[in-house]
């Protein structure tokens, strides 16, 4: 007896087994295809890609929980005495970070602006010092107090002035409370100004779509061979199709790679008076709309920074620049007579 090879054995299950692979491989390559095309589409017909305009450095309608150790080294948390736990981060339609009061009739209104250390991403929603600030002041004056945190992680003076010329002054707020220093001083450090393009993330203008215009049209053969086999075939993509919400950009991304290794040359005077131009634009911007602005010194651990942060320059040199700014904001306060 002869020995019969599978598909003489199941003819009808071999053959539905190679149809059904060939049918799902051509509507795999079939459906990558288009996409391809309508990525080359969009990208190479744009619509009203010849328009800039301002991003605000914000994330509006958000609602999820962050892990502190997704943000921060577990050493870190433990130097802090920080549990590693799940920690609830909500904004709302404006990008205002809750919790948030929001009384009817409110007796004064008092916007924060700043970077990660007035976020507070990975601090619990009640113990955000935005927060805190109105609960405590309100059991001690008994005045009613609506209370609006602005920041983001990142964000340096001028996205901070973006923020008070786009949506804060739209709050009519009494008080506007600013506190920068760290990010500025990285960003003047590696690009000059606050407008340098070097950094996309922090661009001060954006192009209003994905993608600018190219000056030459590759035809799309070209734009098939060089991108099909990289956005079907890579891991990332393979996750991506795994698990919608895996976000390659958020784990690869490094904002100041082009910079890291360059070395770095920059006047200490001219950054310092660039930095001191924009803490007089946010007091001057304030007063003339009848806010009273004021000015925090950002809160600092430089023992912790010298054991545990790469920064920049050489330490010691680093962290006078740093307590310059500080220094900055102090005088800039005194100057004007407003609180501090």
């Amino acid at each position: 007896m002869t020995n019969k090879n599978l598909f003489e054995r199941n003819p009808k299950t071999t053959l539905g087994i190679v149809v059904f692979g060939l049918s799902f491989l051509a509507i795999f390559f079939a459906e990558n295809i288009l996409e391809l095309k309508r990525k080359y589409e969009n990208l190479y017909y744009p619509q009203g890609l010849n328009q800039r305009g301002v991003k605000l450095r914000e994330i509006p309608n958000l609602d999820t929980k962050i892990k502190r150790s997704t943000w921060y080294p577990k050493a870190a948390l433990k130097a802090s005495n920080l549990e590693d736990i799940d920690i609830v981060f909500q904004t709302d339609s404006n990008g205002f970070i809750l919790p948030k009061k929001l009384h009817k009739e409110p007796d004064l209104t008092a916007v924060f602006l700043g970077g990660s250390t007035t976020e507070c991403v990975v601090v619990e929603p009640e113990y955000r010092f935005p927060s805190l600030f109105a609960e405590i002041t309100e059991q001690e004056t008994n005045i009613k107090i609506n209370s609006f945190n602005a920041s983001m992680g990142g964000n340096h003076t001028w996205h901070s002035l973006s923020n008070l010329f786009y949506k804060v002054l739209a709050v009519q707020p009494d008080i506007a409370i600013m506190m920068h220093a760290a990010n500025d001083l990285n960003t003047l450090l590696y690009e000059g100004n606050y407008w340098n393009n070097k950094n996309p993330d922090k661009q001060m203008l954006n192009w209003l779509s994905c993608q600018r215009i190219p000056s030459v049209k590759p035809r799309f053969r070209n734009y098939f061979v060089n991108h099909f086999i990289a956005e079907t075939f890579l891991p990332t993509n393979l996750i991506q199709r795994a698990a919608p919400n895996f976000d390659k950009d958020q784990i690869e991304y490094d904002e100041w790679a082009d910079s890291r290794q360059a070395k770095i040359i920059f006047d200490s005077l001219k950054i310092i008076k660039e930095y001191e131009r924009a803490l007089q634009l946010f007091v001057s911007t304030c007063q003339i709309y009848d806010i009273q602005p004021v000015l925090m010194t950002q809160m600092h651990r430089l023992d912790y920074l010298r054991k545990n942060h790469s920064m920049p320059l050489e330490n010691e040199r680093y962290i006078s620049l740093y307590l310059t700014f500080n220094e900055k904001i102090r005088e800039i306060a005194r100057k004007n007579n407003i609180p501090l």
